[in-house]
């Protein structure tokens, strides 16, 4: 998937590099902030009843896992945007939960992986947990089919859901992939314009 802007790297320590703290310089300070403003205007149109302090803090997490994963912060938000539409109370009908729609048991097994503490069910309705937990899942379905449209149609189908259409000739399901693959070309769109 060229030129869509996904900075994904299959490096070996990707991950752990970018966890590191390092000194902003002040130019580059200005520019993560203006980055945040931007992040937070996306949210704000995706889900205008929310409260700026809820808007801030979603921003600040989505920014920090863009980064931590190499993905662009759109696409994320595609994703949030595509579960539960910024719903943080939000439940499936198969029991997933929170921002992303992570189930219960995916956020259990993953979270000792992604170096997070899963408390139950109820954890799942925390913003800062729920967006890392399913940031990290697209992180392990990223290296697990080693294509992001595969990823994404995993998140939705699941990867043995879409390791059994793959089997069977079909490309991914085109709906999920489709709706998320939109909100996100909308919203680098608008991106790309506020930054030109």
């Amino acid at each position: 998937m060229t030129g869509l802007g996904f900075a994904y790297q299959q490096a070996a320590g990707t991950v752990e590099t970018n966890q590191l703290y390092v000194e902003i310089p002040i130019k580059e300070k200005a520019s993560v902030e203006d980055k945040k403003i931007e992040i937070e205007k996306a949210i704000s149109e995706c889900r205008s009843s929310l409260d700026a302090e809820d808007v801030s803090s979603f921003a600040v997490i989505i920014e920090g896992e863009s980064k931590k994963y190499n993905y662009d912060w759109e696409l994320i938000l595609a994703i949030i945007k595509t579960e539960s539409h910024f719903n943080v109370r939000a439940r499936s009908h198969k029991g997933a939960r929170g921002l992303m729609q992570v189930l219960p048991s995916t956020a259990k097994w993953l979270s000792p992986k992604a170096g997070l503490k899963y408390k139950g069910r109820e954890s799942l309705y925390d913003p800062e947990y729920n967006i890392k937990i399913g940031t990290h899942y697209l992180y392990t379905l990223h290296q697990k089919f080693g294509d992001i449209e595969k990823a994404i149609a995993a998140y939705n189908e699941g990867p043995t859901g879409l390791t059994r259409y793959l089997r069977q000739g079909k490309k991914c399901p085109p709906k999920y992939l489709a709706k998320v693959m939109g909100y996100y070309k909308e919203l680098k769109s608008s991106s790309d314009e506020i930054t030109s």
